[in-house]
């Protein structure tokens, strides 16, 4: 496909001016870029619609930290957090309706890995609560957070047994650690899994305080449950699947290969993941005026013709539309998927690329990809890591024409994508693409109004980011 350059330096029609990259790529359309960093002082306290970007770099102990300002598309630089006792393997941040930050952040340190707890900003970040792991790898993000409509923040994390941990930080204060209410043996409580929590992946339902938990074990079992704002509401425990998708190579679930998303209207969860050994994918439904599941997991032919490693879902804000982006990760032919829930059913189902990124089962951890929604404009925005270095690949979706592959956008200097996080709530009026590299570069690219903008004046925001087998990074939004 074309590619539409949006900066390179020394690249022919560019140029540079106070402003950062002006351009023309393709067409003739005029791409303006953001500039570069701005003094750097980090003084200046998130207004509505910034952004912060906290990371991890190879060799520091500590987790750093940068604010997008919206106004004025500038990165500054901010004091670094707290020495964390080893490397920053994965981040977590969310920023609550009262603008408060909290992130977790798990530490490969000389003895193993933490999981510690934070709150700040550009004010400077206090260590919370910490708490030794005993999860099993590097690469399997065993923890999550996640923001209520009333502000308070649900943390839970796996602990090295098949019941999953939890914390609420509410007024101020993080609550003691407890158990999710299940695997009592002959008790009462539901009895889900037996295998050790590996991945945790929380769902906030758009505009309210429930909180759909989903996790894999080590016996790739996918379970899901629902908080209700005060309590685990255990009927709604329920195991989803018993053979996600493993790894050719680790013979384990070494990718996110399940995700959800609430629908924004009518609150019902939609669940889709990747089944080992078959084609497409499998998706369910929990209905928020029932409170139950559908009794059988539905399979989804059509979509891609493999099995997905790594599966996105993303909520419409603005209707009970989900889009679904499903990442097969080698089995031969790494592929590209996507799917739209209309609120009754799956459409505009299908393999969109039959060729990304030659990872031959070897991204281990990584997130290659991401889907999400372009404010309230009903349009749906899938980034993906394709088969060359040095572009931002992606896809859209809109109403009546279904998804569509769109032209690459050059990143001059960029390698291939490993992981990608996007900044930008419903309200937002830009998003902020975050991508690492085989390289350990770190780049972002930002996107309004239809056009693409380099950041940063075309430079990577970090060189050594601490990727491996993990995504040492996060942005957040102050809504």
């Amino acid at each position: 496909m074309a590619v539409v350059a949006i900066a390179a330096v020394g690249a022919i029609g560019c140029r540079f001016d106070q402003a950062g990259v002006d351009f023309t790529g393709d067409g003739g359309t005029q791409v303006q870029g953001d500039a570069g960093d701005s003094s750097g002082d980090g003084g200046a306290p998130l207004a509505t619609g910034d952004m912060r970007l906290l990371y991890g770099e190879v060799a520091i102990d500590r987790v750093k930290s940068k604010h997008w300002e919206r106004s004025s598309r500038l990165w500054d630089d901010d004091a670094p957090l707290p020495k964390a006792g080893g490397t920053p393997l994965w981040l977590i941040e969310q920023v609550t309706p009262a603008g408060e930050e909290v992130l977790a952040a798990e530490i490969k340190t000389v003895g193993g890995h933490a999981l510690a707890a934070y709150r700040g900003g550009d004010g400077g970040w206090t260590e919370d609560w910490r708490r030794t792991t005993t999860l099993s790898a590097d690469s399997k993000r065993g923890f999550d957070l996640a923001v209520e409509a009333s502000g308070d923040v649900l943390a839970v994390y796996g602990n090295d047994s098949p019941t999953p941990s939890y914390r609420v930080l509410s007024g101020g204060q993080w609550s003691e650690e407890q158990k999710v209410p299940l695997d009592d043996g002959p008790g009462p409580m539901p009895d889900t899994n037996t295998g050790a929590v590996n991945w945790v992946e929380l769902v906030p339902r758009p505009g309210g305080d429930e909180i759909a938990l989903l996790y894999a074990d080590s016996n790739r079992d996918l379970v899901g449950i629902i908080w209700d704002g005060n309590q685990w509401m255990e009927e709604t425990a329920k195991v989803l699947e018993t053979e996600l998708k493993r790894s050719a190579v680790t013979q384990d679930v070494a990718n996110r290969a399940f995700d959800g998303a609430f629908e924004s209207q009518r609150g019902n969860l939609i669940v889709a993941w990747g089944r080992d050994g078959w084609a497409s994918a499998l998706t369910t439904r929990w209905s928020r005026a029932t409170k139950t599941w559908l009794d059988n997991p539905d399979y989804q032919s059509g979509i891609v013709n493999g099995t997905p490693h790594y599966v996105d879902l993303a909520a419409d804000p603005a209707s009970d539309r989900v889009a679904a982006a499903f990442y097969d990760l080698g089995d031969g032919t790494e592929r590209l998927g996507l799917a739209m829930w209309d609120g009754s059913q799956w459409m505009d189902k299908g393999e969109l690329d039959s060729q990304t990124h030659d990872v031959n089962d070897q991204a281990i951890g990584d997130m290659p990809g991401q889907v999400t929604w372009i404010g309230q404009s009903h349009i749906a925005l899938c980034i993906y890591a394709d088969d060359q270095e040095g572009t931002l690949d992606w896809a859209t979706w809109q109403t009546g024409r279904g998804w569509a592959l769109e032209n690459d956008v050059a990143l001059p200097g960029k390698g291939y994508t490993e992981s990608v996080a996007i900044g930008g709530g419903p309200s937002a009026d830009r998003l902020v693409v975050l991508m690492s590299d085989q390289n350990l570069r770190l780049w972002a690219t930002t996107y309004a109004a239809g056009q693409w903008q380099i950041s940063n004046g075309g430079q990577p925001l970090s060189t050594v980011v601490s990727a491996g087998d993990a995504v040492p990074f996060s942005i957040a939004e102050k809504p």
